[in-house]
């Protein structure tokens, strides 16, 4: 991308503090996993940063698990611009107790979605598990028992939707935002 993805700007806001105001509603607690510098249109929040040797988005679940042992997570990562109560309603109507996470499966696709996933605290066994083994991938936790992999409605897939390239972020910009 060029620079850090949680400063990307569409629209005249950061696509962070977009996500932070449609995560608001649906969660006692908005906080923000990893390092790095923030935009300035954020609210304050709190940061948890990696813990030492994971990487990627299974560190800063771990860094949350550790944190807040017994909370649930919705993972979102901060190039997903277009999140809506609606994605998050659907995601949540999955989660619950005795389900470990909710990992969604999005239309024409095969493989669990990491991000815009709900995990459970009785993941965290599993989390550290992967993490002992080196295995970085959030995917590999759908395979455990309970996990659900539900599939995504295809009117609510664009929520899933990140970027990678300053082109997509440009047609983004054009296409999504005022």
């Amino acid at each position: 991308m060029g620079r850090p993805k949680q400063l990307l700007h569409a629209g005249g806001k950061s696509i962070l503090a977009r996500l932070v105001e449609t995560l608001e509603p649906w969660a006692a607690e908005v906080v923000l996993l990893g390092q790095g510098p923030l935009p300035g249109d954020l609210p304050p929040l709190e940061v948890f940063e990696d813990p030492p040797g994971p990487a990627g988005p299974l560190a800063g679940l771990l860094g949350g698990m550790r944190k807040r042992p017994g909370s649930s997570w919705i993972l979102v990562g901060c190039d997903m611009p277009h999140v809506t109560g609606e994605a998050l309603s659907w995601l949540l109507s999955h989660a619950g107790p005795s389900i470990p996470a909710v990992l969604p499966i999005l239309p024409g696709s095969s493989r669990p979605e990491p991000l815009l996933a709900w995990y459970g605290p009785s993941l965290r066994p599993r989390v550290e598990e992967q993490v002992r083994r080196g295995r970085m991938a959030l995917r590999k936790l759908s395979s455990f028992p309970g996990v659900l992999t539900p599939k995504v409605p295809e009117e609510l897939a664009i929520s899933w939707k990140n970027i990678n390239t300053p082109g997509e972020l440009s047609d983004e910009t054009s296409l999504y935002f005022p």
